[in-house]
């Protein structure tokens, strides 16, 4: 203490008080619990990708081998005729898909076989095969092709169908669709030989 501040403890008779430090705030107890994740930003979708590939597969009926006689004929796979790939907008509609893939495959729209018509991404190969022969599963396949684009930044698609239906009449007449009628038999096979080609 100060001598004035004896001088006046002494003149009162009070003995001196000492003076105390200001007390401090209580701390805050901490809460405890998962921190909270960073918010997800949307990829804006102007950057995304417009359009996706597609790759057609048009499937082909087994070849069935000769066999030495008193023997079963051997069934042999044959590999699809694939065609593409090509870009679709991930907007394009009903009609104008069917148009495109008849373009790719150098057949008429009505001669392709809408009800054979499945679809399954390239990668995984597990991909599950979806039917796309009609405008709910045109919309489905939209749908997941966009979704698939703003998940991975792209989408590659394959889509299966038998081959195209033609009559006698449009093989004799038409060059395009004799691409058809091959050595290959790319026609529905009909008991041992097709309904086209020669055994």
């Amino acid at each position: 203490m100060t001598e004035a501040t004896l001088a006046a403890a002494s003149n009162t008779g009070s003995a001196p008080t000492a003076t105390s430090p200001p007390s401090s705030p209580p701390p805050v107890p901490k809460t405890r619990g998962r921190k909270r994740a960073a918010a997800i930003v949307d990829e804006p979708l102007a950057d995304l990708p417009s359009s996706f590939e597609l790759l057609v597969y048009v499937l082909q009926p087994p070849k069935k081998l000769r066999a030495a006689p008193g023997k079963a004929m051997k069934t042999v796979k044959v590999d699809p005729l694939k065609f593409g790939p090509t870009n679709f907008a991930v907007d394009v509609s009903w009609n104008d898909f069917l148009n495109e893939v008849g373009i790719l495959v150098s057949a008429p729209v009505g001669n392709l076989p809408l009800a054979s018509f499945e679809w399954s991404f390239l990668v995984p190969k597990n991909s599950p095969h979806l039917p796309l022969n009609n405008h709910p599963g045109h919309q489905s396949f939209l749908k997941q092709v966009a979704a698939t684009i703003k998940k991975k930044g792209s989408a590659y698609v394959i889509l299966e169908m038998n081959p195209p239906v033609v009559s006698q009449i449009q093989v004799a007449v038409s060059d395009t669709i004799q691409l058809w009628s091959s050595t290959d038999c790319s026609f529905i096979a009909l008991g041992n030989g097709c309904e086209y080609c020669a055994d």
